[in-house]
């Protein structure tokens, strides 16, 4: 019975997540220019670059976002991620992002991030949180900028 409790707990959750895709409306995403990010780290005495400068693209159909930035060890990182978002009001959606980045102690580290965008015509505010995995990944608040085409 045990065995069977890990795969019945992920098709609950799944069952449930589709649940709620059905109240929500998912939005489609255009293309877009994406910046770097501005971060701050919360309680840490390590010194981390907190304006991580850098450029992207985010392919609309695909939902698809590439780009680099300056990471918060002052090292250059690289990212591809899938990025899905739903209607939460007019101007305000949440969404996640997944996939993989570089620059960091792995030669690829996953990447999944919670968002918080705000919308206002071509113009998107998204505002992400990290929670603290270790003490070398601190929790971290972002926000990044982003101008659909």
């Amino acid at each position: 019975m045990r065995r069977l409790l890990k795969p019945l707990s992920l098709v609950a959750m799944l069952a449930c997540s589709a649940a709620h895709a059905d109240i929500l409306d998912r939005v489609e995403l255009q293309p877009a220019i994406v910046s770097g990010f501005v971060s701050h780290h919360i309680d840490t005495k390590t010194h981390y670059n907190e304006n991580n400068y850098g450029i992207g693209y985010r392919f609309g159909k695909a939902d698809v976002l590439v780009g680099y930035y300056r990471n918060s060890h002052y090292k250059n990182s690289v990212y591809a991620a899938y990025e899905a978002r739903w209607k939460m009001t007019d101007s305000i959606q949440m969404g996640l992002i997944a996939g993989g980045v570089t620059g960091y102690k792995t030669a690829l580290a996953p990447l999944a991030l919670p968002e918080m965008v705000l919308q206002a015509q071509r113009l998107e505010l998204a505002v992400t949180y990290v929670p603290g995995v270790s003490r070398h990944i601190p929790s971290l608040v972002a926000l990044q900028a982003r101008w659909a085409l």
